[in-house]
């Protein structure tokens, strides 16, 4: 797993690559608490990302929580979108988000 933080000075952009998985956890956890803390809009870009377990897509769905409309999602890759099909449907929203308008993957 690689994130890569671009920094715009209150907002900025994540870039996700390889796996985005629960073996990552504690990890992931504290970046997403980090990035809350230091900004206030967010782009989410999942392009490069080619493992995602539902441990994935419920951190992604934390920070679209929080977020609300200042999280944005730019890209996403066919795991992504393989795990959107999947999980999403069962949870009644992408990422959990329990509101049709949040971060969708159309990928």
């Amino acid at each position: 797993m690689r994130v890569t933080l671009i920094d715009k000075e209150h907002a900025c952009r994540l870039v996700f690559a390889g796996s985005l998985t629960t073996k990552f956890a504690r990890r992931l956890e504290d970046l997403v608490i980090d990035v809350l803390r230091r900004y206030t809009e967010f782009e989410i870009d999942l392009g490069k990302v080619r493992e995602i377990d539902a441990y994935g897509i419920y951190l992604l769905g934390v920070l679209n929580r929080v977020a609300g409309p200042h999280v944005q999602l730019v890209d996403c890759s066919p795991a992504v979108q393989r795990a959107y099909e999947q999980l999403a449907p069962r949870r009644g929203a992408w990422l959990g988000s329990g509101r049709d308008e949040g971060m969708r993957c159309s990928a």
